[in-house]
């Protein structure tokens, strides 16, 4: 009741301010019943309520307005129920209902949300630099969810600076190639409109700063730590576009900088190496192998957010000869298990503090979310974590100094970070190691089913030293999804040819493949083996190197080696 009388008590101020400020514009509200779409149900105090059923995921809700929203600033207000489980992912659009708009997520996780029972108000910002005739609300995911039950949906006309304590999208019209950004900020600014060319975008600040965000991904967000003025096309045009703006948003009060040092995984400086004798000398120097003991293909799981079902998983998984990481946040359930997720020979990987989406943040928080997990896991775990996960997938986001999440997870120092993704990863100079670590794609989803991975892994035994990488939530075992599973184990799982590895061993094996030399020693057939200094959790990982034809035997610091099909396996 408090929540409510607060609600309708904002309402009044926000009329008042809209009187004050000699806003001619009057307030609008469109009501459930006056939608076209979606299905129609009775809800509490016999309001009728729209939604948007799973039953038809290409249905849309519709209001066609007789009276045009104008120009100008809004604040935009959803009065909507929630009963039971709904889904949160869509979108409200003007006019075209293909355009990208107001995120419903986002305002879920904005500031301007307040909950009072079953009663949930969203309030966001919206600028129209022309009339909007026609809204429309669409799914943009979450398609087994029913979607959330509105009541009504009010306008309360403002001024643009009253829009920047909320998610707001703004509609801006270019001269020459520039346009105002009505003073929004700080915060986030995401340009979202097709019709803005493939050029640069410049985001003016009104302290004179100036974020650039590249051609090729003009739609990335950009941080501003100010207001931001002026939007610069990267060339003379007269478009009309669109933009997302999200207001900063505080970091989790538990989560605080602490001094906790970093273990360290890997020291560049503290080469160690050992002598490699051939018996006899024939086919030249020793070679790594692409993949750990000479396998053909290497086969990674990951699991995402922490239940406890990820023991279950892990069970799964292990029964299958296969490996998982686990990424985890500073609350996950499995939190208090993680040695029981160990034991079974997984992985720990961090995805993040507390979840938020890195490229609605600001790069101190990116920063601070990436460091101080990876703290609180080596605290509880006494050896490195070296792989992330990105909560809510990677997207590139720009500040001054260029693409600030990336630079937070490669601050806090990571070896691999994992995108929800799917398709090939650039490969480096060498052909083989991948050229960005740090934005992982993998082959996909694990509910595409044992189909799909069958014939990736079929590909793949065919090219030595390739990638098979499938993730996924313990949390979608249900409707089937461990059925899915136990089939893509069964196909993939227990097979000599195959390394089944943690994300953490892959690239650790990257880096060792990569930063090992090998030169010749100076009485023939002897070689030296020279790498950098690894942390012994790390060093689960044997040497293996490729050997001419012809040799018969080997000496590893003068002890006897095993030279199995031109293959010799060192220990550190």
């Amino acid at each position: 009741m408090k929540q409510k009388f607060e609600l309708v008590i904002a309402w009044l101020l926000l009329t008042i301010v809209s009187m004050a400020a000699n806003i001619e514009r009057q307030p609008m509200v469109l009501w459930a019943s006056q939608a076209h779409g979606g299905e129609l149900v009775v809800g509490s105090g016999g309001m009728t309520n729209v939604y948007l059923s799973p039953r038809d995921t290409n249905a849309v809700i519709t209001w066609n307005l007789s009276t045009p929203i104008t120009p100008g600033a809004w604040l935009l207000v959803l009065d909507l129920t929630s009963a039971g489980t709904v889904g949160k992912s869509a979108r409200i659009c003007f006019d075209d209902p293909a355009t990208a708009a107001l995120d419903c997520g986002e305002m879920l996780l904005g500031p301007g949300s307040s909950m009072a029972g079953q009663s949930v108000v969203y309030t966001n910002g919206l600028i129209l630099s022309g009339a909007a005739h026609s809204m429309v609300i669409r799914r943009s995911g979450q398609f087994h969810l029913e979607l959330f039950h509105i009541r009504k949906i009010s306008f309360v006309p403002v001024i643009p600076e009253m829009c920047s304590p909320y998610c707001s999208l703004v509609e801006f019209s270019c001269s020459n190639g520039s346009a105002s950004a009505y003073s929004l900020g700080p915060g986030i600014f995401r340009l979202c409109d097709s019709m803005v060319p493939v050029v640069p975008i410049h985001w003016v600040l009104n302290d004179g700063t100036i974020v650039p965000v590249p051609a090729a991904l003009r739609w990335s967000s950009a941080w501003a730590h100010c207001p931001v003025d002026q939007i610069e096309i990267g060339m003379a045009t007269n478009a009309v576009g669109l933009y997302e703006y999200y207001p900063s948003n505080p970091p989790p009060t538990d989560l605080e900088a602490s001094q906790q040092p970093l273990i360290v995984a890997e020291d560049e400086t503290r080469r160690e190496q050992g002598t490699l004798t051939l018996i006899p000398n024939t086919g030249g120097a020793p070679v790594m192998t692409k993949l750990p003991l000479g396998k053909t293909v290497a086969v990674v799981t990951s699991w995402d957010d922490g239940p406890l079902a990820d023991l279950h998983i892990a069970r799964m998984l292990k029964k299958g000869g296969m490996c998982g990481t686990f990424f985890v946040n500073a609350h996950s359930p499995v939190l208090s298990r993680l040695s029981a997720l160990t034991a079974m020979g997984m992985e720990i990987g961090s995805h993040s503090w507390s979840h938020p989406s890195f490229s609605r943040s600001s790069p101190q928080r990116c920063l601070d979310e990436s460091l101080e997990m990876r703290r609180l896991l080596e605290k509880c775990l006494k050896t490195p974590v070296i792989s992330f996960a990105y909560p809510f997938d990677y997207e590139a986001a720009y500040d001054e100094k260029g693409d600030f999440v990336l630079r937070a997870v490669r601050e806090a120092g990571y070896w691999s970070a994992r995108t929800t993704k799917t398709g090939l990863n650039q490969l480096a100079a060498d052909g083989f190691s991948m050229a960005e670590p740090l934005i992982l794609r993998t082959d996909g989803h694990f509910s595409l089913g044992v189909e799909v991975f069958g014939k990736c892994f079929d590909k793949a035994m065919k090219s030595e030293g390739t990638l098979v990488y499938f993730w996924g939530h313990s949390w979608e075992l249900g409707n089937g999804g461990e059925e899915k599973l136990a089939a893509i184990i069964a196909r993939l799982g227990n097979n000599s040819r195959v390394w089944y590895a943690t994300q953490g061993q892959y690239f650790t094996w990257q880096r060792i493949r990569s930063a090992t030399r090998i030169s010749a020693g100076v009485t023939s057939g002897t070689y030296t083996i020279n790498w950098p200094w690894f942390h012994p959790a790390l060093r689960t990982i044997p040497l293996s190197v490729r050997v001419g034809e012809g040799v018969t035997s080997a000496l590893w610091n003068g002890k006897k080696v095993l030279v199995h099909d031109g293959l010799v396996v060192l220990d550190w």
